[in-house]
């Protein structure tokens, strides 16, 4: 990727884009592990070439670090894909998850079924990717 995007609610309409910001992507490091199709190591580090204002369109996020889960629910924003193969809806969601055993997961994700890494956990939610969502944060981290 050359490019980053951020403050966009809707990744099919134009309508938001006077609020949206672009940053040139100076370097791009995939998870040496990730491999295209896989559901694992789908995580990367872009370097941009500026810093981000945080001024209201995008906010900071954290990764959680800990061995241990937090408490309570855990959130998750995505585009709207309603599984791993969609992306159709376009418009950013939100799921609130609920942490859920390992042998529950293998059996509503069979997907899983070799085996999640064991530093992994399992989650899930009513509405698996569909929750709309609407922005109006005040820079809490997420």
């Amino acid at each position: 990727p050359d490019t980053v995007r951020f403050g966009d609610e809707n990744l099919f309409t134009k309508h938001t884009e006077i609020q949206t910001q672009n940053f040139n992507v100076l370097s791009f490091k995939q998870h040496p592990q990730f491999r295209q199709g896989r559901h694992y190591y789908d995580v990367a580090l872009i370097e941009l070439e500026e810093e981000i204002p945080l001024d209201g369109l995008a906010c900071p996020a954290c990764l959680w670090l800990e061995e241990e889960l937090p408490p309570g629910e855990l959130h998750a924003i995505n585009f709207g894909a309603t599984s791993y193969s969609d992306v159709s809806l376009g418009a950013v969601t939100e799921n609130r998850l609920s942490s859920i055993d390992m042998s529950t997961c293998y059996e509503l994700f069979p997907t899983f079924r070799r085996g999640l890494p064991d530093k992994d956990f399992c989650a899930a939610s009513d509405c698996m990717g569909t929750c709309q969502v609407c922005f109006a944060h005040d820079f809490a981290l997420t």
